[in-house]
């Protein structure tokens, strides 16, 4: 499944990508996309790719809405997902297919990567998302996944006491998904991303979903962890970027591009944190959850 957040010439490329797949199981997968309606040109690209079924709905144009009807609308009883601002390798679906087959997973996710030309704008919105699924990876547990490169069993999604259909929150189903075995992440589904948007507006999204992971963080939290997370939210500029920076000391290339995107990428670990702060002080989310735009 994909989700369409970028634009129309993205959700082709994704799906020109998906169309590339080899070693998937018979017969043809499904292939939905779940698209925000304001995207111009969407709709036309359905002569394009008729076996595709294009999924939109007005008051859904955000990921978090437009993830849980896609997967409610959609029939398989696996469910792989990524977004229109990447493209996935031709072995993306048969590694994360063979993972959630053989292991005693919750769910499965795989490499994310920033493709080339990018600026230092591009690579510090690429690592306040997605360092942790930068190379090299440990095909082994992990805490965490990312709908960009995640595939599910449904039998376990229609489990949960989450309402993911209206909602999907990722970290709280894949928290809750931890129950039927551990999140794994898998080296050989790699899925290349860039979405180039300018700095201005991808503060607000960070801002927006660092607000929306502080408040669902309170969901059922006792009153002393909720106390311990308000007065603890000072150090989080500071813990973010240490991981960052620990992640980025495994790779040559990664180091040097975080030292160049040093400042974007500061601005966005503060939004970020600014608004998980919020959150957690509020547990509220934000009315718009719009995503920032492709320029």
């Amino acid at each position: 499944m994909l989700i369409g957040i970028s634009g129309a010439p993205q959700i082709a490329r994704a799906l020109d990508a998906l169309a590339r797949q080899v070693g998937v199981p018979e017969p043809e997968p499904e292939l939905v996309v779940a698209f925000d309606p304001r995207l111009p040109g969407v709709e036309a690209l359905a002569a394009r790719y008729p076996k595709v079924r294009f999924i939109s709905h007005p008051d859904e144009t955000t990921p978090i809405k437009m993830v849980g009807r896609g997967i409610a609308e959609s029939r398989g009883e696996v469910v792989l997902l990524t977004e229109d601002q990447g493209v996935a390798d031709p072995g993306w679906a048969h590694a994360l297919w063979s993972a959630l087959e053989r292991e005693p997973c919750g769910a499965a996710g795989g490499i994310i990567e920033l493709m080339r030309p990018a600026t230092p704008t591009d690579w510090a919105f690429y690592f306040v998302d997605f360092y942790r699924y930068a190379r090299p990876v440990k095909v082994a547990a992990t805490g965490t996944l990312s709908v960009c490169n995640a595939g599910y069993r449904r039998a376990d999604l229609d489990a949960l006491d989450v309402d993911w259909r209206h909602m999907f929150v990722d970290a709280l189903v894949h928290d809750a998904l931890k129950a039927k075995g551990p999140l794994h992440l898998v080296d050989t589904a790699r899925v290349s991303v860039l979405r180039h948007v300018r700095l201005r507006d991808a503060l607000r999204e960070r801002y927006v979903f660092g607000r929306v992971f502080g408040s669902n963080r309170l969901q059922g939290a006792p009153l002393k962890s909720r106390w311990t997370l308000r007065l603890g939210a000072p150090l989080l500029p500071a813990m973010i970027l240490r991981r960052m920076v620990t992640k980025a000391l495994e790779s040559e290339e990664h180091r040097r591009e975080l030292t160049r995107s040093a400042g974007p990428l500061a601005l966005l670990v503060l939004a970020w944190a600014a608004g998980e702060t919020l959150g957690y002080w509020t547990g509220t989310h934000p009315e718009d959850l719009s995503v920032a735009q492709e320029i």
